[in-house]
């Protein structure tokens, strides 16, 4: 799905009316995301879904994994394990050819013949960028930094790098967590950006706010006044 097609403004005015409409209600906020980030992935081939839906899996269960287990030994196995079950995943769709004709060409020059079978497979759209968002999450969960209950297909960060860590996505926190109300995005972009003294809109809409949002204003207002 190009972005300059009339496929993508039809697309991105249902996703964002979704995203809309069902912002207060976390549970069927996430299940439409990841439906919606499935329709988008999969509007190629829906057989690039299988792939999305194997490294998700790949990366829920390495951080479940991780997250039940207390024997540090153990936990460094199983993000092993994780992370080179998706980089496995990774290396046979965009590497397998290059190895397998140069593996191929070794062999001939030797006298050998042929070792290794030459296939055509075909690459994926964007497989190094959600391989290594998983990647980095199966990571971050065995350091603590992480929530054991991301997804990779709800995490819409699309113009960031592929090595960006998922501890620092503010996306992927999101995709983990109920969406923050109006109200307390409202009080927290106010005190970010008003004097303490003079922000009696931050203070009305504290009350309203989260608990974790009414903290940042009391912190904020506290704060001495600059000059």
């Amino acid at each position: 799905m190009l972005f300059p097609t009339i496929d993508f403004a039809i697309f991105f005015a249902i996703a964002f009316s979704v995203n809309w409409l069902l912002n207060p209600y976390a549970g069927w906020w996430k299940l439409s995301m990841i439906g919606l980030s499935y329709v988008f992935y999969g509007w190629v081939g829906w057989s690039y879904c299988l792939l999305l839906l194997l490294t998700t899996v790949v990366a829920f269960g390495g951080g479940a994994w991780v997250h039940a287990t207390r024997d540090e030994r153990t936990r460094r196995i199983a993000m092993g394990v994780s992370v080179g079950a998706l980089l496995a995943i990774l290396g046979w769709f965009k590497y397998y050819g290059f190895v397998s004709v140069n593996v191929d060409n070794l062999t001939h020059a030797v006298g050998l013949g042929r070792a290794v079978p030459l296939l055509q497979v075909g690459l994926p759209i964007a497989i190094s960028f959600f391989t290594f968002m998983a990647i980095s999450y199966v990571v971050d969960t065995t350091r603590g930094s992480a929530p054991s209950s991301c997804c990779s297909s709800a995490s819409p960060c699309a113009g960031a790098s592929p090595a960006r860590r998922s501890s620092a996505s503010a996306s992927c926190s999101r995709a983990c967590a109920p969406p923050t109300p109006p109200s307390a995005r409202g009080c927290v972009m106010r005190c970010a950006s008003t004097a303490p003294s003079t922000s009696p809109s931050c203070r009305r809409l504290s009350r309203a706010a989260p608990s974790a949002a009414r903290a940042r204003c009391r912190q904020r207002r506290s704060a001495p006044s600059p000059g």
